[in-house]
């Protein structure tokens, strides 16, 4: 990174590096993994127990991803505001927005790396190739839908799994409008899926795109306003 004055693109990308090595250092990352390891592949052994074969269980495949979901995915902004360092990094070597926009590019390579880690392990867990694949894709999906809520949680929050916070909004207000106005309708609004059938991932993937827009914008909108000098939550001087 080259200065405060123009570490541009280059700044950008040693923020997100820094970011996702510091995240898979983590030893709350690291549990997460090796949980949602555990629970993926409970799914085969189980089957093969019970005579059935060393087969996928989707079900307990979501709740894997789920769970390494919840431990392992956060920008760093939460760590970095705590220990100062976010305050020192936009003082000395980038710019606020560079920062914001490194943090937001750190956290997409760390879902890649969590959507590549699914896709080992459902092959791993008696998958094919292409149950494998929309597995993921499906399961990637809906975390990105709430993916870019997470550098707008942790500017506010001290919570070391962030992405439990948004994971709770999401559900309980699917229980909250299944009570409302039924479940059928009430799933009909966060985009159901057909397991198998990849046409059926549009919907949850036009989700995903608005939603992680809207509010990677919103985030990257709240750091350049308060670079200069409105509210400061995100980015005091």
């Amino acid at each position: 990174m080259r200065g405060v004055s123009g570490a541009g693109a280059g700044g950008i990308v040693a923020v997100a590096g820094f970011a996702v090595r510091t995240n898979g250092r983590m030893w709350v990352t690291r549990t997460g993994v090796l949980a949602g390891t555990g629970i993926v592949l409970l799914g085969p052994v189980l089957s093969l127990t019970s005579g059935g074969g060393w087969s996928l269980d989707p079900d307990l495949g979501f709740f894997g991803f789920l769970v390494a979901a919840v431990f392992g995915l956060r920008s760093g902004l939460e760590e970095q505001r705590e220990t100062g360092l976010a305050l020192f990094l936009r003082h000395n070597l980038v710019r606020p927005a560079e920062h914001a926009a490194g943090l937001v590019l750190g956290l997409v390579v760390t879902w890649l790396l969590l959507c590549a880690w699914a896709f080992v392990l459902a092959l791993a867990a008696g998958g094919d190739p292409g149950a494998a694949g929309w597995h993921t894709a499906a399961w990637g999906l809906r975390a990105l839908v709430l993916l870019g809520t997470l550098p707008l949680v942790e500017s506010v929050s001290t919570l070391r799994t962030p992405f439990i916070l948004p994971v709770i909004l999401y559900f309980g207000l699917l229980v909250a409008l299944s009570i409302a106005v039924g479940e059928e309708t009430a799933r009909t609004w966060f985009a159901p899926v057909e397991r198998g059938d990849l046409g059926s991932l549009a919907g949850v993937a036009r989700h995903a795109a608005v939603s992680f827009t809207a509010t990677t914008t919103l985030f990257l909108a709240l750091a350049a306003y308060g670079a200069r000098g409105g509210r400061r939550a995100i980015f005091p001087p």
